[in-house]
């Protein structure tokens, strides 16, 4: 999908590239009104498929969920980034 070319600086499509081969983590809400389903997987294609967690919430309703991302961001952070210095 090309961004339309007043969106070029604000699409995450523009610089989608960028992530690959990079550590990340895609956290989203199965039923998000706001960030349609499509849009999530073009941007997880266009940045090299990382791993990706589905939560059954809205936009809205995600923080409900809140400890399970918190330790899955703990989780991720610490397996990517602990002694690295």
């Amino acid at each position: 999908m090309t961004p339309l070319r007043s969106a070029y600086l604000d699409d995450p499509l523009t610089f989608a590239r960028y992530l690959r081969q990079r550590p990340v983590l895609m956290l989203n809400a199965r039923w998000d009104e706001f960030v349609p389903r499509g849009a999530t997987l073009d941007l997880w294609a266009a940045s090299g498929q990382p791993p990706i967690a589905w939560y059954p919430a809205t936009h809205t309703s995600i923080w409900a969920f809140y400890p399970l991302i918190s330790r899955r961001i703990t989780g991720f952070l610490r397996s990517n980034f602990a002694n690295k210095g």
